[in-house]
């Protein structure tokens, strides 16, 4: 057989050397047109390594004079201003040509970025409401704000007020979210009081941002007074009938034992024993011996009976009653 000649060797094709691509700002945080905090920063972040010293010196706009450079890494800059800025207001910054990549190499073009500050601090909701009337002595007092004040994290005991209470009053406040601060009367706000609340001017929220105003507010507590009577006063009682008086806050034991009286006929006291709930706002008198039947008995309570906080009750109780009758065939 004939030798069959080999083929010849492909040549390769020569391949173009890669050339190293212009820097560029791919993105920013708070991007393009967002909300910048007043103590930023505002981060840079390239798509290569950069010239440090280069994108440095080509900064220009607003911040340009008054700004401090961290370098995460060379493709990622953050940029802190050396004062807070000025809320609600708009920062302009410009990155010029000259900011170089490490290659040398520099942007295409400047480039723009606009940003908008985080507006002031201010309260979004109050409780009570401003100017209210009657309010429970127990109850909470609470602001909320519109921006983070308490960062994550933090102490509590670092923290501060976000307001004060005048009169003062006893108890303990807390941030019960970043935004929200509480105030919680131990024991009770003085009954039939009006209380000023007053915003801690120097608050600021996380991002820097300062209480726009720091406007008080009012609200008053209820008076003490009696909310009910067991039992009613209107039926006869059972001969091992508790009285159990009901008030509409926290009650000083003291006070309201010495100023309540069961009277039996030509105003004798009923000796007994006196007992409370755990908020001090149920009284609760058992006399010692079974009462009288058909007998009529006065309740009373002194309108000197004061309040845990020291208020006296709005009106004295003085009620008659009458127990069961003596036992009798009653129909036949």
């Amino acid at each position: 057989p004939e030798a069959t000649e080999a083929p010849p060797s492909a040549t390769p094709l020569p391949t173009a050397t890669p050339q190293p691509l212009p820097p560029a700002l791919i993105e920013s945080l708070p991007a393009q047109g967002g909300e910048l905090p007043l103590k930023g920063p505002i981060t840079l972040y390239f798509n290569q390594a950069m010239n440090r010293s280069t994108v440095e010196n080509a900064l220009s706009g607003q911040l340009s004079q008054t700004v401090n450079f961290s370098w995460v890494d060379d493709q990622t800059v953050a940029l802190f201003p050396a004062s807070p800025l000025q809320p609600d207001s708009t920062v302009n910054l410009t990155i010029d040509a000259p900011a170089s990549s490490a290659q040398g190499l520099g942007l295409l073009s400047p480039v723009s970025l606009n940003f908008r500050t985080a507006g002031y601090l201010t309260l979004s909701q109050v409780l009570p409401l401003p100017d209210t009337i009657d309010i429970d002595p127990t109850s909470a007092v609470v602001a909320a704000f519109n921006q983070p004040v308490a960062p994550l994290g933090a102490e509590p005991s670092t923290l501060p007020a976000a307001f004060t209470l005048s009169p003062p009053a006893e108890g303990r406040g807390e941030w019960i979210n970043t935004s929200t601060y509480v105030f919680y009367p131990e024991p009770a706000l003085a009954g039939g009081v009006q209380y000023t609340v007053t915003p801690n001017p120097s608050l600021t929220s996380t991002g820097g941002s300062p209480l726009k105003e720091a406007r008080p507010w009012s609200f008053s507590t209820a008076m003490p007074r009696l909310v009910s009577v067991l039992p009613s006063t209107e039926i006869p009682w059972r001969l091992d009938a508790k009285v159990e008086l009901t008030f509409n806050q926290p009650m000083d034991p003291v006070s309201v034992e010495n100023m309540f009286a069961l009277l039996g006929p030509g105003d004798s006291p009923v000796a007994g024993a006196s007992s409370w709930n755990d908020d001090l706002t149920v009284f609760t008198f058992a006399p010692q011996t079974l009462l009288e039947r058909a007998t009529i008995y006065t309740v009373s309570l002194n309108g000197q009976a004061q309040s845990r906080s020291g208020t006296p009750v709005e009106e004295p109780l003085r009620a008659q009653i009458i127990t069961v009758a003596a036992l009798a065939v009653a129909a036949t």
